[in-house]
């Protein structure tokens, strides 16, 4: 296609003399010389329309100037803006503004502080990675924006979110004012919606829901602690049925669920807001993003059982099931109203044995590009690694849980041991410490894929021992790995270099992207 030119940046009647304008404004040098006023400049982001007709060719022969003189210019000035009126077509590729003493001054988002931080989000946070889990990270998110942008709760909660992002890194006062103006409207608009079922289960006002966690997690307010908006956002995923699982955005936004309610819920070891929607649990065929999340959601499931089976046989007044054990109307009165019986632990054994088996043939059943994501370490080749920016983090979400569901089974087993709990010949498998062998090499290998992670994508510790950030880090990939590297440095499994490199990562995320120190976990 031919290239029209660039737009003439003189003043309406230097364009129309075909002399070249000097540009000082508010008026410049040649009309006030010849003593005429200057009628002021184009909008400099009007865009021009490429018209190739033979009209349009006439138009411009229409427009030369054939004489020099003040008079023909003011003539010829004056038929211009009255032949602009009737035909609109002409005013469109060349604007005439009316004769006036100064420009007006341009407003346009490019000068507001709040479109900067937007752009600024997205520059920093929006990951789009092809192939990877859900297109990459919030990578639906300008589609959505630009289409649900006039939606308050929407609105709202990603200017809070944007103008927090850009204060943490420029601190710059009047952004964290915006950020907490806009997140209050949020919370309002948010209240406003809840109000009716029908915009409930939108995709914005989830979306929204969603931008309010980030907003708490990017503030530093929870560092260590759950997230207080995501019992409200795990309600609101509960509400969601398959109409809104088939959406434009639906797949995209219970992707960016599953690493900001179900991976947070389980590390704070809050179960119950890990749980999904029965129509996704039973959802025909689930695709591997679906898949994770109903993995999860297992996961989820076990290790509330297991604590809860934990704390029961902790408790020193309950009673032991054994073959010999007396009849229940035969134990004390401080006894639970139950009896704990070797059927219900092995059941729940059995449940824990099924889950290592979907475990495995999930990991089998990934796609091919998410398996190479650990080519090295599962191979100790480091040659053909062929990593991208966001399957990886995707990834170790999904693994870090993983890990805490062997540690809590782990010890549970233990448990089990430590009390000499005896077992009925119908339901034993050979003890239930024999039933679960390798979980320690298990939880090994999922923090080295971690920690391969993290290296990969943030950064690694020197010969001094001080973590130094890669020069590609993406501020996302901090934000989505913190709660994996939280895993490593509170688990018993890690080793020292494990844990240095992931506190020290953690450091650096806390001061780059919340904009403060995060709190060591001990």
């Amino acid at each position: 296609m031919v290239f029209p030119g660039n737009r003439s940046t003189g003043c309406h009647l230097c364009r129309k003399r075909k002399i070249k304008c000097d540009g000082a404004k508010p008026e410049c040098q040649h009309c006030i010389s010849r003593g005429m006023p200057c009628p002021g400049y184009p909008d400099p982001l009007t865009f021009r329309e490429y018209r190739t007709t033979r009209a349009a060719t006439r138009d411009r022969r229409q427009t030369k100037m054939t004489t020099v003189g003040r008079e023909k210019e003011q003539s010829e000035l004056a038929e211009a803006q009255s032949s602009s009126a009737c035909e609109p077509q002409r005013a469109l590729s060349e604007p005439l503004s009316p004769t006036i003493s100064s420009p007006r001054p341009r407003t346009g988002p490019a000068l507001s502080l709040e479109w900067q931080a937007v752009c600024y989000f997205t520059h920093h946070h929006v990951l789009k990675v092809h192939k990877s889990p859900c297109r990459g990270f919030l990578a639906f998110f300008p589609e959505l924006y630009k289409e649900k942008g006039d939606d308050s709760c929407l609105k709202h909660a990603v200017l809070s979110v944007a103008s927090l992002s850009l204060f943490n890194a420029s601190r710059v006062g009047q952004l964290y004012v915006n950020s907490r103006r806009h997140y209050g409207s949020a919370i309002k608009s948010l209240y406003n919606a809840l109000k009716s079922n029908e915009t409930a289960v939108t995709d914005e006002v989830f979306a929204a829901s969603l931008f309010l966690n980030v907003f708490t997690d990017l503030s530093g307010e929870t560092s260590d602690g759950l997230n207080p908006h995501i019992p409200g956002t795990h309600s609101l995923l509960q509400l969601r049925d398959k109409s809104q699982l088939h959406t434009k955005y639906g797949r995209e936004l219970f992707g960016w669920a599953i690493t900001q309610v179900q991976t947070q819920a389980i590390a704070n070891n809050e179960f119950r807001y890990a749980t999904l929607p029965e129509c996704i649990r039973k959802m025909y065929k689930p695709d591997n993003v679906y898949r994770a999340g109903i993995i999860m959601d297992m996961v989820a499931q076990q290790c509330y059982s297991i604590s809860e089976m934990r704390a029961t046989l902790s408790n020193p007044e309950t009673p032991y099931p054994s073959p010999s054990s007396s009849s229940p109307s035969s134990l004390p009165s401080t006894a639970p109203t139950y009896t704990i019986t070797c059927g219900i632990i092995h059941r729940l054994l059995i449940q824990a044995h099924c889950l290592i088996d979907e475990i495995d043939t999930w990991h089998e059943a990934v796609p091919n590009h998410w398996k190479v994501q650990y080519h090295d370490v599962l191979s100790n080749d480091t040659i053909h690694v062929k990593r991208d920016q966001w399957t990886t983090c995707f990834l170790a979400t999904i693994l870090s849980t993983q890990i805490i569901f062997y540690t809590h089974l782990i010890d549970f087993c233990d448990l089990l041991t430590e009390k000499e709990i005896a077992f009925d010949h119908s339901h034993c498998f050979e003890g239930p410490v024999d039933l679960f062998t390798g979980l320690e090499s298990r939880i090994r290998l999922l923090l080295q894929m971690v920690c391969s992670t993290v290296s990969f994508s943030l950064g690694k510790v020197d010969q001094d021992g001080k973590f130094q950030a890669s020069s590609n880090v993406k501020l996302v990939n901090g934000y989505v790995l913190r709660l994996p590297m939280r895993t490593v440095v509170g688990s018993r499994f890690a080793s020292k270099e494990q844990v240095r490199l992931c506190q020290g990562a953690l450091d650096y995320v806390g001061e780059v992207v919340m904009g403060n120190r995060l709190i060591r976990k001990e």
